[in-house]
Order: C-alpha cells, then sequence, then structure tokens
C-alpha cells in the first residue's frame, strides 16, 4: 500500500468515527449534558482531523491522530470495564461501538506506521515500497 493509499484509509476512518460520534451525541446528551458535549467535541476532533490528514498530513497531524483515536479506544475500554459518572455500572458493548473502535484501530494503527516512515524509520516497509512506484 502506498502513503497516499494510507492516509486517505486514515481519513476515512476518522470521518467515519466522527460521523458515528456525531450521530450519538443527541442519545448521549440526553443521559448526561457532559458526556453530549464530550461526544460532540469527540466529532468535531475528528471532522478537523479528517480534514487536516487529506489535505497532505505532517507528523503533527498524524500525532494528533494518533493520539486522539488512542484516548477514544482507551475510554470506550474504561467505560466497558468500570463504571464512570453519569452512569453507576459499567456500559455493555455493543455492535456499533465495536465496529467503531475496530474503524479507529485500523485508523491508529496507520496513524503510527505512517509517522514511522514520515521518521524515516521502516515502520511500514510496504509503503515505502509503493512510494517507489
Amino acid at each position: 500500500m502506498s502513503a497516499a493509499g494510507a492516509e486517505r484509509l486514515l481519513a476515512l476512518a476518522l470521518a467515519s468515527s466522527a460521523g458515528v460520534h456525531g450521530a450519538l451525541v443527541p442519545a448521549h446528551a440526553a443521559e448526561s449534558p457532559l458526556l453530549g458535549a464530550l461526544f460532540a467535541l469527540s466529532a468535531l476532533l475528528l471532522a478537523a482531523l479528517t480534514v487536516w490528514v487529506a489535505h497532505g498530513p505532517g507528523a503533527v497531524a498524524l500525532g494528533a491522530a494518533a493520539l486522539l483515536l488512542a484516548a477514544l479506544l482507551a475510554a470506550y475500554i474504561a467505560t466497558r470495564v468500570i463504571a464512570l459518572p453519569p452512569h453507576m455500572h459499567s456500559e455493555p458493548a455493543d455492535l456499533l461501538g465495536v465496529t467503531t473502535k475496530l474503524i479507529e484501530a485500523g485508523g491508529l494503527v496507520l496513524a503510527l506506521r505512517l509517522l514511522g516512515t514520515r521518521a524515516g524509520g521502516a515502520a511500514l516497509p510496504a509503503l515505502q515500497e509503493g512510494a517507489g512506484r
């Protein structure tokens, strides 16, 4: 896979996650205004990163994408394992959530590998091979 192809897939993962988080804002805001605000903030950050990555990502954009995706994955896992306010119980895993997290995990891998190639490392040899074609 070329670096450009990996960048497009990363942008798609970010956009997909932004759409899901945005669509879930009303339901989560009904549970808790803070939760709704966090989902809205996530959607906005993901959308902004989608645009940034789609228009020639540098190391800062890729690092921000990796950090946000890792944070969203950690938050989902944490809310499935322990009870966090405003809930007094851990949340059950659901198909939409798990699917979104798989997409985000794929995006995280792409962001980290692209970061490795930007740093001159051999994090993703296939990207380096494809770039020379």
